[in-house]
């Protein structure tokens, strides 16, 4: 099989030992489908297609031999052959061998949990600017992103993690996004609203923030007596 170099698919793989389904890459070949490359870790899941994988055996195919197809001095698309116990990859004119690892299972689908509704609006933004904004509001972890309209800036703001001090302050910034052609745009028209309390939330928002300030709590209560923080 072949695929570009920018497909840095491995990154989305669980990490080794955790679930043995999902530490690796696989391949998926589907009747009447282009075969592609599916990789998880349970909380992101990436797709990408490949060619020229008429021959190649569906299955899992490891980090280490994704890593190898991808290095340098690879310049062209990165190349490998499963024949669903060996994986080899090609460096130059030779060739690299793997061997494939067992699986406790397969892979699930990803069309099982790909969702099945009609996509409610669509937005484009871009990504390495999505994580300055996030380093520069001092979070690594989870960011909320609040849509006023289809055209104007996109508020970031940092979800709070169970754990984190109280007094802890996060920062917030405004991404713009991209623009996107008529044909491309979808605009949540026809998607349900909520509408907000007193409070300036509405009701998904208040049990958000219901729901972290309860974790906050329990966790507190974990401590035990003389250890909370100050």
């Amino acid at each position: 099989m072949k695929f570009p170099k920018r497909f840095k698919i491995h990154r989305t793989a669980g990490k080794p030992g955790v679930r043995m389904s999902l530490d690796q890459v696989h391949l998926f070949k589907r009747k009447g489908r282009p075969d592609e490359l599916v990789a998880s870790d349970g909380r992101c899941l990436a797709i990408v297609p490949v060619s020229d994988s008429k021959a190649d055996k569906a299955g899992p195919i490891t980090v280490a031999a994704m890593k190898k197809a991808l290095a340098p001095p690879n310049k062209d698309d990165a190349q490998i052959e499963a024949d669903g116990q060996t994986l080899s990859v090609k460096v130059k004119d030779a060739k690299v061998s793997f061997q494939v690892e067992p699986i406790e299972r397969p892979m699930p689908d990803p069309d099982k949990v790909a969702p099945k509704g009609p996509v409610l609006f669509r937005a484009a933004i871009n990504a390495k600017l999505l994580a300055q904004v996030a380093e520069a509001i001092g979070t690594e972890g989870p960011v909320i992103l609040e849509f006023y309209d289809h055209e104007g800036p996109i508020g970031v703001k940092a979800l709070p993690i169970v754990g984190d001090p109280d007094d802890s302050p996060y920062g917030r910034g405004l991404l713009m996004p991209m623009t996107l052609d008529k044909a491309q745009r979808i605009t949540p028209t026809d998607a349900p609203t909520e509408i907000e309390g007193s409070d300036g939330l509405t009701s998904r928002q208040r049990a958000a923030h219901k729901a972290v300030a309860t974790r906050r709590a329990n966790a507190e209560k974990a401590k035990g007596p003389g250890r909370r923080g100050k």
